[in-house]
């Protein structure tokens, strides 16, 4: 910020503004200026500078390692070794650069040429060597992924800002406008210092390096002060010691969630709710791992309602045939609104779909089989991809 206007706002509120930097703790630059009308309390392990009009705060941690952010078939090599990538900008896809570009003058030769590739995305010095990173597809800048988790929001926090058929149908905007978003947002590195410091007083004593360990928590998941849950690219409940957890564990813990109707599983994410009205949550693809056992054709087309049902009652029936699968409570994922409440309650008016509810209500009577069926966002669906190939 141009110092004129941070003192202009400084005159306003009558207080210095703090000066942080997420660089001190992971390596992506974000310099902020933050106002506050209170005296920023000493955590362990952060240092204030009186710099003239505004606070220095240095907190520094140790970078997380590069496979705690980075895709896994990517690499990021810099010459030095205390690079920093410069701070994340919105995307903005251009025919033309625009006017009096930021840096083009220092930019070398190789970097304008990615920035024309690129469609001047972002400004040209961003595309300098050492912040290009290499993948099978060739060169790229951060994604929106790997940005989520070096400002400190967990994994794919941003995924959810598009309905899957908006992806779909625009797979590149849809990455745009993830990057946009961090591009628009605070640093939680740098942001949870202030949020310690406006309840600190309730809090056991913290360090921090502690406060920085705890930024890989999946988004929406609250974890005890104590708790570490450090970058990694998935979803981070805690630190990876204690007891595993199987399968079996989570359907049980999920079970337990089913509302009195048995119609769906309320899903706890953190959100603030009405207690007495309980909004549909997706659960996580990611809460399992995955594998391809079985794949079909359709023989004729029908209506996606129809064709969800159907691929239900396949699952169902593969469960029988391969599993051996009686008299169980079982979980299964599905991203069809519709199937989902036809199933839970077991009929509908739409005779289209009753045709296969008999179908799977047969199956359920005959092999006494209970399933509870779970939300998950298309995009996160495991078998979307497939059903589409």
């Amino acid at each position: 910020m141009d110092r004129a206007a941070a003192q202009q706002i400084s005159e306003a509120l009558g207080v210095r503004p703090y000066r942080v930097q997420s660089s001190d703790a992971v390596p992506v630059s974000r310099p902020r200026f933050c106002w506050s009308n209170r005296a920023l309390p000493l955590l362990p392990g952060v240092h204030i500078v009186d710099k003239g009009f505004y606070l220095e705060i240095t907190a520094r941690s140790a970078y997380p390692t590069v496979g705690q952010w980075l895709r896994e078939d990517s690499q990021w090599e810099p010459t030095e070794a205390d690079t920093v990538f410069p701070t994340c900008m919105k995307a903005i896809k251009r025919t033309r650069p625009p006017p009096a570009p930021a840096g083009l003058s220092r930019t070398p030769l190789d970097a304008q040429e990615r920035w024309r590739a690129d469609e001047f995305r972002y400004p040209p010095y961003q595309y300098k060597s050492q912040y290009v990173i290499w993948s099978p597809k060739g060169w790229r800048l951060l994604e929106s992924s790997e940005r989520d988790l070096l400002h400190g929001y967990g994994y794919e926090h941003t995924a959810v800002c598009w309905s899957a058929s908006e992806i779909k149908r625009d797979p590149v905007g849809y990455e745009d406008q993830r990057c946009s978003l961090i591009g628009d947002s605070f640093s939680m590195y740098s942001f949870a210092l202030f949020a310690w410091a406006s309840c600190f007083r309730f809090l056991p004593a913290l360090s921090y390096t502690h406060l920085a360990q705890r930024m890989g928590m999946a988004p929406g998941f609250c974890a005890a002060p104590d708790a570490k849950c450090p970058l990694h690219r998935g979803l981070v409940y805690g630190s990876e010691h204690g007891n595993p957890q199987l399968v079996s564990d989570l359907t049980r813990a999920l079970l337990t969630r089913v509302n009195h109707t048995g119609s769906d599983v309320r899903i706890t994410t953190g959100m603030i709710m009405n207690p007495k009205a309980y909004p549909r949550q997706s659960a996580q693809a990611d809460w399992w791992e995955w594998k391809h056992v079985f794949s079909c054709r359709w023989q004729k087309a029908e209506h996606i309602n129809r064709l969800e049902m159907r691929s239900i009652l396949l699952a169902f029936r593969w469960r029988i045939e391969h599993l051996l699968e009686s008299n169980v409570r079982f979980v299964h994922l599905t991203d069809s609104y519709v199937s989902m409440s036809v199933i839970a309650k077991g009929r509908s008016s739409s005779q289209m779909l009753m045709s296969i509810m008999r179908k799977i209500a047969a199956l359920q009577f005959g092999f006494s089989l209970f399933p509870i069926l779970i939300h998950v966002e298309s995009t996160e669906n495991p078998t979307d991809q497939a059903s589409r190939a």
